[in-house]
């Protein structure tokens, strides 16, 4: 093929027809020239132009409006909109749909503002279809101010578009929020779908509004919703987050059609409670109603054996993975890892932990809480180190585990490296991790550094006074304990057992019976079984 290098096909690939791979830049030299004999060059410019694409995402939209022709002047680099000529308004509205969509996918915030810039300044009225395509974007990039602005600017709005709308805000987390929109959205007369039932179900789970839901779940009888899967498995994954498992078993039984989402649900449900022996009991029935299993599916049941440690019946899930090629899955693995470390088969859960190829921190929190719980304390500080090398980022549940391992090791240089990885990753202000970061300096006899950590913090709970507590014991600091203990009461802090330990052993450590007393008198008061 002869390709007759030019400024205007500099950065851009060859339609299909050719023979050049698309990772092939062609090149702008003079006299640059790939020869085939069953290719000759267009004469017309617009002919040559109709046989190339834009490398920046403009392929299947121009192919899909139809285009012919391209403005000759047309910047390749930056958003590639003006250069356009020749479009239909129906063309042009189907063309910002998909980019829209397309920048929906990608989370491309940043691109899709550019391209509803070009929009707004054609001064072309948007259609529903594309209106609910800016939602659509706007709400999965986050950003949903400017969603809800779009959504406003609406004429007319649609089921469509509300349910748009109020998926952003679910997935965004702000479940009361989504709730208030749906509630506006009838209102407005608009009669929901499945996929809006689905939704707002998740929306009340996530604001843990479990009325509003009854309710939903009372109009899903009597529209007869339950013929869609989707709204029975969201109000089975409802019902199991808020602990009515059997309200969550009761719709499964009468679902007119069942698949893997429902029954996962309510499987992760009973493992979530930490009841594994029902986890089995129904996974058991889910191979019998032939239904068939994912790989998340053998997770979630090792997640149940995990929980209560039934090795045996793990090992057996673990066989039935291998059989079907699942051990290979990295979601497998990680349940495999969590169930093996939780019945004390650390080698076990270690071997498959090194055949995981992308392991996530929980996996490692796992797999180095698995070591320090068996007692191999240095080696859980050494796969720490090596995760750290590895370039992944750290979460709160890990520091705050292996904080406390540091201490016990009473490695002082490296607690406070730790710290310094605390700082780093801005988890100075996590009030799990800080609790962890007082007890440990606790634990190493520094007062001084973990009372500073406490009073940095700007939330506190009991965790936190308990962690304080426990560094002032003995009689040179009977007095400060005193002090923590009477200021946990007046500041209407609930103490707990762990509380009163502390405290009723710093009595006894400088033999005051007369405080032990008062201290005996809440523990009764507060009905606590020490």
């Amino acid at each position: 093929m002869e390709i007759y290098s030019s400024p205007l096909v500099d950065g851009l690939i060859i339609l299909p027809g050719s023979i050049i791979p698309c990772n092939v830049k062609v090149s702008t030299g003079r006299g640059t020239k790939m020869k085939n004999p069953r290719f000759r060059p267009p004469n017309d410019p617009n002919k040559k132009l109709s046989r190339i694409r834009y490398s920046s995402n403009l392929t299947a939209l121009l192919e899909d409006a139809g285009i012919e022709t391209v403005n000759k002047g047309v910047n390749t680099a930056g958003t590639d909109v003006g250069g356009i000529v020749n479009f239909s308004t129906e063309r042009l509205l189907k063309w910002y749909s998909v980019r829209f969509r397309d920048c929906a996918e990608k989370t491309c915030l940043n691109e899709g503002k550019a391209i509803h810039g070009k929009l707004i300044k054609t001064g072309i009225n948007p259609d529903t279809h594309l209106f609910v395509s800016l939602i659509n974007f706007y709400a999965k990039c986050g950003a949903l101010n400017f969603a809800r602005k779009a959504f406003d600017e609406m004429p007319e709005r649609d089921v469509v578009s509300w349910t748009a709308l109020i998926s952003g805000f679910v997935a965004e987390g702000l479940g009361s929020e989504s709730v208030e929109l749906f509630c506006e959205m009838r209102r407005e007369g608009i009669r929901h779908n499945e996929f809006t039932l689905a939704t707002i179900l998740k929306g009340c789970s996530i604001a843990s509004d479990f009325e509003f839901a009854k309710q939903l779940h009372a109009d899903v009888v009597k529209g007869g919703d339950f013929e869609d899967v989707y709204v029975g498995s969201a109000l089975i994954d409802l019902y199991t987050k808020c602990g009515e498992l059997e309200y969550a078993e009761n719709v499964l039984s009468v679902m007119p059609e069942q698949n893997s989402v429902s029954w996962n649900a309510l499987l992760n449900g009973y493992a979530q409670m930490g009841d594994g022996d029902k986890v089995l009991s129904l996974f058991c029935e889910m191979m019998k109603s032939e239904v068939r299993f994912t790989n998340y599916t053998i997770s979630t049941v090792l997640k149940g054996c995990a929980s209560s440690q039934i090795l045996r019946a793990g090992q057996v899930v673990h066989s039935m993975a291998i059989k079907l090629g699942g051990e290979v899955d990295d979601f497998v693995c990680c349940g495999l890892v969590d169930m093996y470390s939780k019945c004390q088969m650390v080698n076990d859960a270690l071997h498959i932990f090194w055949r995981i190829k992308n392991p996530d921190p929980a996996t490692w929190c796992t797999m180095i809480n698995g070591l320090d719980q068996q007692g191999q304390k240095v080696e859980a500080l050494d796969l720490f180190q090596l995760m750290m090398r590895s370039g992944l980022r750290p979460n709160q549940f890990l520091l705050s585990a292996i904080l406390d391992t540091a201490a016990d090791l009473g490695n002082l240089e490296f607690c406070r490296s730790i710290h310094a990885c605390i700082c780093k990753y801005c988890f100075d202000s996590d009030t799990l991790v800080s609790n962890a970061l007082i007890s440990m300096y606790m634990k190493l006899g520094l007062v001084f550094e973990g009372s500073q950590v406490f009073s940095d913090m700007s939330q506190r709970d009991v965790v936190s006074w308990n962690a304080l507590l426990s560094g002032f014991h003995g009689n040179e600091s009977s007095d400060e304990a005193q002090m923590i203990f009477k200021s946990i009461l007046v500041k209407n802090i609930k103490p707990n057992k762990f509380t009163f330990i502390s405290i009723l052993r710093n009595c006894a450590s400088q033999s005051n019976a007369s405080f032990g007393k008062q201290v005996h008198a809440h523990v009764l008061k507060n009905g606590i079984d020490i």
